[in-house]
């Protein structure tokens, strides 16, 4: 659960228990205690003066019969109680409303300011014309959704990387990149060590170049993420670097879309490829070659900020 989600179920919690003291105190004999300051930071848990034998309990003016009692009790038909009681619980409920109005309106500027942070990093979303829907179309996919699934596909192989596993996402990656992280992978669990990354949230992405060769299309994007990422130990999960906190991710991303994926030559050293497999390692230059099931794969991955 994020912070913001937190902060709202807080608000509207607080909110509900007012409005709920506000009407629970119409049915009090002695309408004074709604007023008074005593017993609301010091006496719920103690043996103060909800449950002692103060003047709350006592013969004194609260409870006696004398005449002052009388014009100092308020029934719960009492015209007075009603209106306060409704002022109570009305100051309540516009001030829940003010609190998560400025609530919304905060994170409706943060979301604004993301936006400007992606486009002043490194500005240049194309407009999306009916030449490039229809070119996106081709791939079988929604120029809107394009985006987001792309984003999905980052999900899966830095899911893949938390678990120090990246096979579990070798569908979505170049053979380059696959390469790549596996041999860093390698060294993490030689040192004992595992990026931890989760709870992820999609917060803008934009296309900013489309070109297509050879029966794929090219995708470059701007993504706008936020997750938890922090390093620890392996074994002990032992923080060793980062925090547990928010971070927010500016990428700069290239994917490739295929129709499908009739690799025969390893592309570091153009040796030919004999097993039909899904992975094969070269065996001229020892690289790994997969095969992509997948039609959207990841060839790029540039940090353009971190806040």
């Amino acid at each position: 659960m994020s912070d913001k989600q937190l902060n709202y179920i807080i608000v509207i919690l607080l909110g509900v228990l007012g409005i709920m003291l506000a009407f629970a105190y119409t049915n009090t004999k002695d309408f004074r205690k709604l007023t008074t300051d005593s017993g609301f930071d010091s006496s719920w848990d103690s043996g103060g003066s909800w449950d002692s034998g103060s003047s709350w309990d006592s013969g004194s003016s609260y409870g006696s019969s004398s005449g002052g009692s009388s014009s100092s009790t308020c029934e719960p038909g009492d015209s007075l109680c009603r209106i306060v009681v409704l002022i109570f619980a009305g100051g309540t409920l516009v001030a829940f409303i003010i609190i998560f109005s400025l609530m919304f309106l905060a994170v409706s500027k943060n979301e604004k300011k993301m936006e400007s942070r992606i486009r002043d990093v490194n500005p240049g979303a194309i407009d999306l014309t009916e030449e490039n829907i229809n070119l996106i179309k081709k791939y079988g996919y929604e120029a809107d959704n394009l985006p987001r699934i792309c984003y999905n596909r980052y999900v899966d192989i830095q899911n893949a990387w938390a678990s120090n596993d990246i096979d579990k996402a070798k569908d979505f990656l170049s053979n380059e990149l696959y390469n790549t992280y596996k041999g860093e992978i390698a060294v993490m669990k030689a040192k004992g060590q595992r990026n931890e990354m989760n709870s992820f949230k999609f917060l803008l992405g934009y296309i900013t170049n489309l070109i297509e060769s050879n029966d794929t299309l090219t995708v470059e994007m701007k993504l706008a993420v936020e997750c938890v990422d922090y390093l620890v130990d392996d074994k002990t999960n032992k923080l060793l670097r980062g925090h547990k906190g928010i971070n927010h991710y500016v990428y700069d991303m290239t994917f490739v879309v295929s129709k499908s994926d009739s690799t025969d030559k390893c592309p570091n050293c153009s040796a030919p490829i004999e097993s039909k497999g899904q992975t094969h390692k070269c065996e001229y230059c020892g690289s790994t070659i997969v095969r992509k099931s997948s039609s959207i794969v990841m060839t790029r991955k540039k940090m353009l900020s971190q806040s």
